[in-house]
């Protein structure tokens, strides 16, 4: 993107630079410097990628475009296929300007998206449709772990905290859902519970959910998604990398627990003949447990327990340290 300059409706330019950032004028004259706390001209421009099919948007071709901001909110109007009802997106802005500049673009399917993306990006917003199935979510976690992701609801209003419409836990920041008025009902999700665990480095309460909840494959895998994210910020995060072992430990037990819970019973036997440490191995000892007195049939249960028999054997220590993380001296 070169250096360009916008009018607003209300008379105010706004010259965008390269970098994805802009300088507003108000009244055309006076710069405005958005954040008390800095004194700086520079604004974020929001990069708004509309990922799915049904989504009927204007001019979604990597264009930055010029929005209503109300109240200091962006409003980003679409329709969704099949609707007459026309929705917005509503992104928080620090600027007075009347209007806001904006890129946004449109890929039919997260595959496509993923192909072109490049990592790193920043003031990156996903915004999903109802029919992107929930799985394909990990992908773009690992390829834009930065980005904020909402999914459209079929009412047509989008999964936001900060507004309106249902929580999906897997793709909201741990921060926003502590802070929403539906905590008490998250708090019975064990992704959620998770991304609290893993923000206040609670290593062993994410172990411990292995124990309390029976997930479903797609949530151990999300939930193994965030760790992988931890391990990688390890490189250059310090108080990661100091507990770099244990996240990938955890990591791991997430990844065979998967295998358990997809009642592959072929493959879970794979993992116990290529053997596993000994930490991991009891740690997987006290997981399927519970799979054993919950197994529906005489025949699962004795699996469950030759299975959890064989793991004890394997294992020779404890699998996590129960002592809160290490912290430097």
């Amino acid at each position: 993107m070169g250096s360009e300059e916008l009018t607003t409706a209300g008379g105010n330019l706004i010259k965008l630079k390269p970098d994805y950032t802009c300088i507003v004028y108000l009244g055309g004259t006076s710069p405005e410097i958005p954040n008390s706390n800095s004194k700086s001209m520079d604004q974020p421009i929001p990069r708004i990628v509309f990922i799915g099919s049904r989504f009927q948007i204007e001019h979604a071709d990597g264009s930055i475009l010029l929005f209503k901001n109300i109240s200091g909110k962006i409003r980003l109007p679409y329709r969704l296929d099949g609707s007459d009802r026309e929705s917005h997106i509503k992104l928080g802005c620090n600027s007075r300007s009347d209007e806001f500049p904006v890129q946004v673009n449109r890929f039919d399917t997260i595959k496509r998206f993923v192909g072109q993306a490049e990592s790193g990006l920043q003031n990156l917003y996903l915004i999903l449709d109802p029919s992107i199935h929930r799985r394909e979510l990990v992908n773009l976690h690992l390829k834009c772990h930065d980005a904020r992701i909402l999914i459209v609801q079929d009412s047509s209003r989008p999964g936001k905290v900060a507004e309106t419409g249902e929580i999906d836990s897997r793709n909201v920041r741990a921060a926003d859902l502590v802070n929403s008025d539906k905590k008490a009902e998250l708090t019975k999700n064990p992704v959620f519970l998770a991304r609290i665990h893993l923000r206040n480095l609670e290593f062993d309460k994410v172990f411990r959910l292995l124990l309390d909840f029976r997930m479903q494959r797609e949530e151990l895998q999300f939930i193994r998604t965030f760790l992988q994210l931890m391990e990688k910020k390890g490189e250059e995060d310090q108080e990661l990398s100091r507990n770099r072992t244990r996240i990938r430990n955890l990591s791991e037990i997430y990844r065979i627990t998967s295998v358990l819970a997809g009642q592959e019973g072929i493959e879970f036997d794979k993992e116990l003949t290529n053997g596993m440490a000994p930490d991991i191995a009891q740690a997987m000892s006290l997981v399927i447990k519970p799979y054993r007195m919950n197994a529906q049939s005489k025949e699962d249960e004795i699996r469950y327990w030759e299975w959890e028999h064989m793991l004890k054997k394997m294992s020779s220590q404890s699998v996590l340290n129960q002592n809160r993380p290490q912290n430097s001296a």
